[in-house]
């Protein structure tokens, strides 16, 4: 199941056991099957149609890199590829991370294929602005979609 997912293509993610689900967008897809997905702000009371889950880099709630399980054991729908995909506007952004043995800031860099490229000293401002380094497995991002997403209205579909 998990092997037919590819860049630009969105995935439903339950929420609550399946009351509701998220949707996200398959930005990248590493050999190795990490994903780095960019996660929408809208919750939905079902799988969506690709038009309904449609949505921009801009309203990404959470930027992540993820493990694949939940398409593997199937409790992540894929529900179809983004119209008019442009991998340059979904890119693989610089993280940010503050390592608290030593008080520090970093920003982290990765390649397309996700792997590790490096880091460098920053600032806490900065790194306040950048996505959170870190790597997502799947039961964790849908609780952390749950708790990013609990006010949110649910959309129906």
């Amino acid at each position: 199941m998990g092997e037919s997912i590819t860049e630009g293509d969105l995935v439903a993610i339950p929420l609550n056991g399946g009351d509701a689900y998220a949707v996200g967008v398959v930005a990248r897809r590493a050999s190795s099957g990490l994903l780095l997905a960019y996660f929408s702000g809208k919750k939905f009371s079902g799988v969506p149609t690709v038009t309904a889950a449609n949505f921009d880099p801009e309203e990404s709630v959470w930027i992540t890199r993820v493990g694949d399980l939940g398409l593997i054991e199937g409790t992540w729908k894929p529900i179809g590829s983004l119209p008019r995909w442009d991998r340059r506007q979904w890119p693989v952004p610089i993280f940010g991370r503050f390592e608290e043995l030593s008080g520090r800031y970093f920003r982290s860099k990765y390649d397309d294929e996700l792997a590790y490229k490096g880091q460098a000293l920053s600032t806490e401002e900065v790194v306040r602005q950048l996505p959170e380094d870190g790597l997502a497995g799947a039961e964790f991002a849908e609780l952390r979609l749950q708790r990013l997403l609990a006010a949110e209205p649910i959309q129906a579909v």
